[in-house]
């Protein structure tokens, strides 16, 4: 089964670490951040990924033939996997991504950021989206505040909570969907607004509820601190 990686932006926030590299390629420990996420659906038992680079692609294919076998002037062996590196373009949005890559897609597939971490149960998600036979299903999450909250009473703080994850749901990734999703796309679509408006308006989008981890790394903040889970050992994605 094919999993699609988006791994083409410029990655601006993080620009202390993408001037010179492409963002998924970003360290945790001594391993880019694409290959943890590749080894997180490995566990599901998929095997064939698609990285939809753009920025700095060139980054991502020089790391894996310096590291891993190549099987074609694409494609890399890694572990019991098989990772191919398709550039769709610098400024290409999203869905303009997907777009690009679609005639590498199987029947059913997965689509994922290259910068999110989660401990998301994939089986789940693929069971929403054939339970409702719709072209796509996302992982809906809560954000986590960038900033504490603060309760306030005649002038007294009455509680502080640090970062508390936010009641609102939010696109996770980690999504499952089907061919039936490439009549939705348009090679010029941003994703999360074009092809998934199309989507909505047609009933053709469902949700997993997501409760568990999820972590996007954004800026150097998130990276240090992403990196201090893992140093610590409670890496929640391994």
């Amino acid at each position: 089964m094919n999993v699609v990686i988006l791994a083409g932006g410029y990655g601006t926030r993080l620009h202390e670490k993408t001037h010179k590299i492409p963002k998924p390629m970003v360290n945790i420990g001594r391993k880019p951040m694409l290959l943890h996420i590749v080894d997180y659906f490995l566990k599901f038992n998929c095997r064939k990924f698609i990285v939809c680079s753009g920025y700095k692609s060139n980054y991502i294919t020089n790391y894996l033939e310096k590291n891993y076998k190549k099987k074609d002037k694409r494609t890399f062996i890694y572990k019991n996997a098989e990772i191919k590196v398709i550039n769709t373009g610098v400024k290409t949005n999203t869905g303009g991504r997907i777009y690009e890559v679609r005639e590498y897609l199987e029947d059913e597939f997965f689509i994922t950021y290259g910068d999110g971490l989660s401990n998301v149960n994939l089986d789940l998600v693929k069971k929403v989206n054939r339970k409702y036979n719709k072209a796509l299903t996302l992982s809906a999450g809560h954000p986590s505040s960038r900033f504490g909250l603060i309760d306030v009473k005649n002038g007294m703080v009455t509680d502080f909570k640090e970062k508390p994850n936010l009641k609102e749901w939010i696109n996770i990734g980690y999504m499952f969907g089907n061919l039936q999703l490439l009549d939705y796309l348009k090679k010029e679509d941003i994703l999360e607004v074009d092809t998934m408006n199309r989507l909505i308006n047609d009933n053709q989008l469902s949700a997993h509820k997501h409760s568990g981890e999820f972590f996007p790394v954004d800026n150097m903040r998130d990276l240090r601190e992403v990196n201090k889970i893992y140093q610590e050992k409670k890496a929640f994605w391994v």
